[in-house]
């Protein structure tokens, strides 16, 4: 059926003809049949309705497409990623171990550099103990003297506070125990008095008698303390320097000097008388070992003794000079003498006497059954000797130790009263030594050119002995005598004179290698130490050493406090089992699975209830476009989409009725 046969077609067209122009072909034309006014607004906003609820829903099922692919893509990825997520704390606790091997052989490494550096700080300090301390309770330091004094010093003799010291043509006293010295007042008479560097002295403090020999046989004594008025005495007949001055008490007294020159004094030194003996030789050395037995060394190996108070003397020239028949031996000069004067004569008292070419005699006192007494001479026993004259000879107190000191360094040691001698080698640094005098039993002090100034400790027999060189203040001079043998009072006499000071580095022996190294880079260091300059060379690298010891030190507690910390850091992780973690990241993984499972299945749900919405939208929408109708009566439905009548039933179709019956006919048609 056709719409020209249709019933409905003239109503059709009758409707289109009534239709506005513009309309007939837009989107929202009526369809076919009577519109009212009241019906066309509502078939376009059921119309609208239909479309937006279409495309909103079409929407969501994108929306949930897009996070279903999301998620899929996201449990693939977690799934995938979860072994390597677990496994960094697996590998984690894995290196645990390895780590901290590693941490305690760094901590190792920096502890025993650190144990390097405690070590090398010790060695400094022990360096600086052997420099600075050991043999230096005391260190020479320059004493006070007077400008005027210009002669250079042989002799001089230190008691307590007060002493005395004698030079070439000048001599000076101290009061101060060698702090500051000063010239004499000598009598106006005899103004001009100039000494010839021999003096001697008795008594202590204020009350010390002493007596300066001089030239021109004159001799200056003082009673009433040496810093009184000297009086000065000549010795009649005699214009000879008196060399060598010896009192047994303060009244009994004994000079000689050159030409022979013998003189004794009763009365203090006030007067002086020449003694008779046959010889015109030089005598540089007098001394009396005992009351009565006294020896006088001269040159030209002119020996004299006697025994019985001085009264008279024997020259022993000759039997000295059968020693040397066929050796040229030209002077004897220094003596040492066994001072233990309670022993009789019977048991060997010795006297030993050196001179040059390294020559060493000695002479033991001996008594006949008739009281008669002489002394047999002999010459030590020396290997490999030498050249070197002998300057000094000394005894280590009441035994039978003794040192001979010389030229070019030399050093004897005897340890039988004289009778053989043992070099010490010199390692070349030892010059020419003038003097040596006993501290104790196993040391002495040693003086010499250059400034030299030694302890020299005895060695256990057949062992070297040892040899301390002390911080002198000066270098190229020279040094002659050294008084008292109390070794913490001693000065030094020679071109200048040297005091000891008590030394205050003792205390740095007591402390650790850290706190030493801590004392000794304090600013104030240097001023604490008496140096030559050699030594202040060695002190100022010992302190440079040590600057570097400590910033290493510093350096290296930062990285053992680093290293510490790590370690500690490192403990806190916990170790995880393998086959523990193997269960969890299964079960991490079979959870991941179960969730995104649920989560997916959700997302499909979502989609397709959204996709069905969509569509059923669109279904309506289109199937409501394409009926083109919107009936007004059911009859007219019935009249345009039915070909036969359908009853008069028809007014009780419901909408869904009429719906189905229009695409029914439609689909007919079609």
């Amino acid at each position: 059926m056709t719409a020209m046969n249709d019933p409905g077609a003239e109503s059709n067209n009758r409707a289109k003809d009534d239709e506005p122009a513009g309309k007939a072909d837009s989107g929202d034309t009526p369809p076919l049949g009577i519109l009212d006014a009241e019906e066309l607004p509502r078939y376009r906003m059921a119309l609208a309705r239909l479309e937006q609820r279409g495309k909103q829903h079409q929407r969501a099922a994108y929306t949930m497409l897009a996070a279903l692919t999301l998620s899929t893509i996201g449990a693939i990825a977690l799934i995938a990623t979860s072994g390597n997520i677990l496994g960094s704390d697996l590998e984690k606790s894995r290196l645990v171990e390895p780590m901290l091997k590693e941490l305690d052989t760094q901590q190792s490494g920096i502890s025993a550099k650190l144990d390097q550096r405690l070590k090398k700080t010790s060695e400094i300090k022990k360096n600086f103990e052997d420099t600075f301390i050991v043999g230096r309770e005391n260190y020479w330091v320059k004493a006070q003297i007077p400008p005027e004094l210009t002669s250079r010093l042989y002799w001089v003799d230190l008691r307590g506070s007060y002493g005395l010291a004698v030079g070439e043509k000048q001599f000076v006293y101290t009061t101060d125990g060698g702090k500051t010295w000063q010239l004499p007042r000598i009598e106006q008479r005899q103004a001009t008095f100039e000494a010839a560097g021999s003096g001697f002295a008795l008594g202590t403090g204020p009350s010390l008698v002493a007596w300066v020999g001089g030239t021109r046989g004159q001799i200056a004594h003082t009673r009433l303390g040496i810093g009184s008025i000297w009086k000065v005495t000549s010795i009649q007949q005699k214009a000879e320097s008196v060399l060598d001055i010896f009192f047994k008490d303060p009244q009994t007294g004994w000079a000689v000097g050159g030409g022979g020159l013998l003189a004794k004094t009763i009365d203090g030194g006030d007067t002086w008388t020449l003694r008779g003996i046959n010889t015109e030789a030089m005598l540089y050395q007098v001394n009396f070992y005992t009351d009565n037995v006294g020896v006088i060394l001269g040159s030209g190996l002119t020996i004299l003794t006697s025994f019985d108070g001085g009264e008279n003397w024997t020259n022993q020239s000759d039997k000295v000079r059968s020693l040397f028949s066929g050796r040229d031996v030209t002077d004897l000069r220094f003596t040492s003498f066994d001072v233990d004067s309670q022993r009789p004569l019977s048991e060997s008292k010795r006297i030993v006497i050196g001179g040059a070419d390294q020559t060493v005699i000695y002479g033991e006192i001996t008594e006949s059954a008739g009281g008669q007494r002489d002394i047999s001479w002999r010459e030590s026993t020396i290997p490999q000797k030498s050249k070197d004259t002998i300057r000094w000879i000394e005894r280590f107190g009441a035994s039978p130790n003794m040192i001979a000191v010389g030229d070019n360094g030399a050093i004897l040691i005897s340890r039988d009263s004289g009778t053989n001698w043992q070099p010490e080698p010199n390692e070349g640094d030892r010059p020419r030594l003038l003097y040596a005098q006993a501290t104790a039993l196993d040391r002495v002090t040693i003086t010499g050119d250059d400034g030299y100034i030694a302890q020299l400790s005895l060695g256990l027999k057949g062992d070297r002995s040892k040899i301390t060189r002390e911080t002198s203040p000066i270098k190229d001079t020279l040094l002659y005598q050294i008084s008292p043998r109390n070794q913490q009072e001693q000065v030094a006499v020679g071109d200048m004179i040297l005091r000891r000071e008590p030394s205050n580095l003792a205390a740095f022996a007591d402390l650790d290698p850290e706190t030493f190294r801590g004392v000794a880079l304090r600013k104030q260091f240097f001023e604490n130490i008496p140096t030559t300059p050699d030594e202040k060379s060695i002190l100022s690298n010992m302190i440079a050493d040590l600057q570097r010891i400590d910033q290493d030190i510093s350096e290296l507690n930062k990285d053992l406090e680093n290293t510490k910390g790590r370690r500690e850091a490192t403990l806190t992780t916990t170790p995880i089992n393998t086959g523990e973690f193997m269960w969890w990241l299964t079960g991490s993984r079979a959870a991941i699975v179960v969730m995104m499972f649920f989560i997916i299945r959700f997302l499909v749900s979502l989609y397709r209830y959204h996709t069905n919405r969509a569509a059923f939208y669109q279904a309506r929408s289109d199937a409501f476009r394409s009926m083109r109708v919107l009936p007004g009566t059911v009859k007219e439905v019935i009249a345009l989409y039915t070909p036969e009548p359908l009853g008069d039933d028809v007014a009780s179709w419901s909408f869904a009725d009429i719906l189905s019956a229009a695409k029914s006919s439609i689909s007919g048609k079609s």
